[in-house]
Formats: C-alpha cells, structure tokens, sequence
C-alpha cells in the first residue's frame, strides 16, 4: 500500500514540478530562448477592394465569397511565406502569378474534413505585389485574416515554436499524465483503481482535442484527415469517462442520467462523423451539436451534484463540485469567444481551466485511492488474522476447515486428497512439569518438524492446543511415507536435544467415494487411524 501510495504521489508531483518547469521557462528564464530574428510580420500596407485593411478585423462575407488583400512588397526568391488558414482555401500570387494554392473540393462520400492549416509558399521568383485570396465554406470564419510571416522556412518554424509552443507543450504533460495514469490503472487491475483509470482517459481526450487545436498538428502529421478531425471526435468522448467517475461516488438513483448522458454522447459522435463522411452537415456546421450536448450534460451532471450534496451530504459531491465550478468559469470564457469574438482560436481560457481541473481531480483521485487502499489493507489483514494461528504463525483451525471444504467439493483434486492428522503426545505433562512457556515453545517446534517435512506435499496447519493437520492434493504414497520416515528421524534427533521429550502421533487417510460422502466422515476416519498410531510403537499410521 506504501509503495503504491507513494507511486501516485511521485506522479502527481512530477506532473506539477513538470508544468512549472514549463512555466517558468516560457514567461520568466526568456534570456537565452532561441528566436528567430530575421522574420517580418507582414501587417502593414494591405488592401482589400482598393481599400485598407487591418489584420485585427474581420471582414464582412458571406459563406463562400472569395476574397483577396494584397500589398506592394519586394518579395524574393529565396524566401518564404508562412500563412495561416482558418478553414479556408487559399491562392497566393505575386505579380498576378499564381505562385500556390490549396482548394479543398467536396465529395458525396468519405468526405474529407475543412481544416485551419499552415502553408508554406516558397517564392519561385522576385516580385513586386503580393495578393492573396481566401474564400471559406463559412461565414463565420469567411474573412478572418491571419498574420502573414516572411523569412527563412528554420525561422518561421521558431516563429511558430515561439507563439504556439507552450499551450503545445502543456498538451504533451496533459496527455503524459493521463498515460502514466492508464499504465499505472493497468498494472494494477483492481477495481478500486478504476477511477484512476477514468482520469487518465479524461486526460487523454482531453489531450488529443486541445493538441488538435493548438495549432502544431501539422508538425506531427501531414493527414488531412487526423488534422481537421481529431477536435471534433475528441470532444464528444471527452465528458464519458468523467460521468463514469463521477459515478463512482454518487447513489445509484442520480447516476442513471448520467449514463443516459453516455449514450447520448456516443450517439453525437456517430452522428457527427456520419453527417461529414455523406456530406449533409460537415464537422465544424454540425460542433454547435456537440457543444448543445455538452452543455446539456453539464447542467444535469450539476444538478444531480447538487441533488448528493444536498440531499445525501455527500461530501466527495462537494469537492468534485468545487473543481468543476472553476472548470465551467473558464469553458464559459471560451466559449463566449468562440461565437461572439474569435472563433479561429480557441481553448485558450478552457486550456488553463482544464490543467487546474485536472490537477484538482487527480489529487482527489489519489487522495480517494489511499483512502480505499487504507480500508483495503485493514481488511486484508483482519481476513489473514483470521486464518492465522497466533502461537505458531501458521494457518488455524479456521483456515483447514475452508481449504479442506473447498477440495473436498471440487470432484478433481478431491480424488487425489491425502488427509493428515497429528496429535502430540505428553503436552499435558510438559505443561506441569515444565510450565506453559515451555509447553508454546513444545507446540512451535511440533509444528516446525510438521511444516518442515510435510510442506512440500501439502498445506500444515494447527487445529487445536496440541493437534494439527496436513492437507496433501496430489498424492504420491511413496513421497508421503519418505516424508514420514524422515519426519520420524526429525523427531529422534530432537529429542536427544530437548530437555522434554516430543512425540507425535499421525494418522492419514485417502479420500474413498464410498465412504467419504461428507467431510465429516473423511475427518473421523483420520481421527481414528492416528489414535491407533498414539497406541502403536511406530506412533504412525499411513493407512
């Protein structure tokens, strides 16, 4: 329990000491940062239907109406544009040349998805104006007008690094964290790990959808398909594993519209994905879908929170509260950006929101989890204290009665048992003469000849103040009697040591159909061969 404790603290700690580190680097330890210097933000200077144009504003178009914003500028041949595309084509000219372009055509099926993408536009040739034309399927992200950077393709990949990188990399911690929880569930497969488990799938979704939105996918992977789809199926499947959690806590009565919420989830991605593979309603027409769904099961999720808390004074209800509370103060902020400000960038707010949620939820997990490891571990140990005999440190009466019970049914082993019962002879003179003390250390050392010798065979146990027994499975008679013989010896030599003499009588018998048609009746008749074994000379009796 120790160690595993100390398993969920090392990583909750190393994931905290992780994003610090992040932290610090990015807006404080800024001396030696490798940036690229020779750049140029192409802001100034841009016209739009022979009017200027600024970067910081939105032009006013309808859904699929091309439009096109140029600029006198000295281009040369042996540089690059970097331009960024917020689900639009693109055509970029120089001197009315088409230097590139990128037009995403429709399909009736397998569809491919709309996605914001970089392009990198070598210049094959010096210029003098460069025109550019977006046009977007729509309308709200028709005119949007991102920055256009010029320079060497090394310095517009630090140009990107420099402006995206650290949303970026605390994606990268987040998806580490929920893996390093997932391997941490799997090696472990109790069911008190499963909220671990659940935490490090929230973590994972909740990774892939704000690495699909953090603007560095293309660095990774040049699919079509992964970029502009990995948000939109991401976010569906990212409340389910935290219902599952929550779940875990709160009565059965207030977790069946939780689980109706899965369903309808799963449903929303299928539906999702359905509608953009035949064409009816492609991903980002269809995400008002998602977040309707998304919002719905947030309002349930919080009313069936308040419903434990007040009702049940479920404690676990009000932390988790606490946690979300901060959470939706920040979905909130995004949102409000998304369809009223800027709908080209987004997570900004939900991504710090989420980290702090997730810091808050798995030290709850972790916290939750040392307490069932706690109870786990107290259990264990009264269970084994049950089955434990104190003198000798071997299985009691109790034990021998469960594992000879649970054979005893089973028609395989139960043909091969072998039953063993040895009784000590004189304790009750050793005892007078010698005192208890020496009558426990008389029982100890009669059950360590026993367990010595007979061990290999089977399971010893002590039954009661001087008698004891020996369950044998897979019996072999001439193991047993060489184990008896040599038993026999033990005894001899023992003696000759010990100021008190140790004799010990065994009986045995094999399991027969005929006779042994109860427990009972198997017991009785080793009962009988080892009293005839305390009257022979041999004080055995292998029946």
């Amino acid at each position: 329990m120790f160690k595993q404790k100390k398993i969920l603290r090392t990583t909750l700690l190393v994931f905290l000491v992780l994003v610090s580190i992040v932290a610090y680097n990015q807006f404080v330890n800024r001396d030696h940062l490798f940036k690229s210097q020779n750049i140029l933000i192409l802001k100034e200077g841009w016209t739009y239907n022979n009017q200027p144009i600024s970067f910081d504003e939105k032009i006013d178009l309808k859904a699929n109406e091309s439009y096109t914003i140029s600029t006198p500028f000295e281009v040369s041949s042996d540089q690059t544009l970097l331009i960024r595309t917020s689900l639009s084509n693109l055509e970029v000219k120089v001197d009315d040349q088409v230097i590139y372009h990128e037009y995403k055509e429709n399909q009736r099926f397998l569809n491919k998805p709309m996605a914001s993408l970089w392009h990198l536009v070598e210049i094959p040739e010096d210029g003098h104006v460069l025109s550019v034309t977006y046009q977007s399927p729509y309308q709200k992200m028709n005119g949007i007008l991102n920055p256009i950077v010029y320079g060497q393709k090394g310095d517009l990949m630090f140009y990107i690094y420099d402006q995206y990188g650290l949303p970026f990399i605390i994606d990268v911690l987040i998806l580490f964290f929920g893996l390093l929880m997932v391997i941490i569930a799997f090696i472990n497969p109790q069911q008190i790990y499963n909220n671990i488990w659940r935490v490090g799938m929230f973590s994972i979704l909740l990774a892939f959808w704000m690495i699909a939105e953090s603007r560095m996918m293309q660095f990774f992977s040049g699919s079509l398909w992964l970029i502009g789809s990995l948000a939109y199926i991401s976010l569906p499947l990212i409340p389910i594993p935290l219902l599952y959690y929550i779940k875990s806590f709160i009565s059965e009565e207030s977790a069946k519209p939780l689980m109706i919420a899965v369903k309808v989830c799963c449903i929303d991605l299928c539906l999702v994905v359905f509608m953009q593979l035949f064409s009816i309603m492609d991903y980002f027409e269809s995400v008002w879908i998602t977040h309707t769904v998304m919002a719905v099961t947030i309002i349930v999720l919080l009313k069936q929170l308040f419903y434990e808390l007040r009702v049940k004074k479920n404690k676990l209800a009000k932390n988790f509260l606490v946690s979300l509370g901060i959470l939706i103060v920040f979905i909130v902020l995004d949102l409000f950006r998304f369809y009223v400000y800027d709908a080209s960038n987004v997570t900004v707010f939900v991504r710090i929101g989420f980290l702090i949620f997730i810091i808050m939820l798995g030290m709850e997990t972790g916290r939750q989890l040392i307490t069932l490891l706690k109870k786990s571990y107290k259990a264990t140990f009264y269970e084994k204290l049950a089955y434990l005999d104190q003198l000798t440190q071997g299985p009691n009466r109790t034990a021998f009665e469960k594992d000879l019970e649970d054979i005893f049914f089973d028609e395989i082993k139960r043909n091969n048992l072998r039953l063993v019962i040895l009784d000590m002879n004189q304790l009750k003179k050793i005892n007078d003469v010698y005192g208890h003390v020496t009558g426990d250390e008389a029982i100890k050392k009669a059950y360590e000849l026993i367990n010595k010798h007979f061990r290999h065979l089977g399971k010893t146990y002590r039954i009661g103040g001087d008698e004891f027994a020996c369950i044998i499975i897979h019996d072999v008679f001439d193991d047993f009697k060489k184990s008896c013989d040599a038993f026999e010896n033990s005894i001899l030599k023992e003696n000759q040591m010990l100021s008190y003499p140790i004799g010990i009588a065994l009986g045995s018998v094999t399991y027969d159909p005929e006779l042994d048609t109860a427990v009972k009746i198997m017991m009785h008749r080793a009962d009988v061969n080892m009293y005839q074994a305390k009257k022979s000379s041999t004080q055995i009796n292998l029946a």
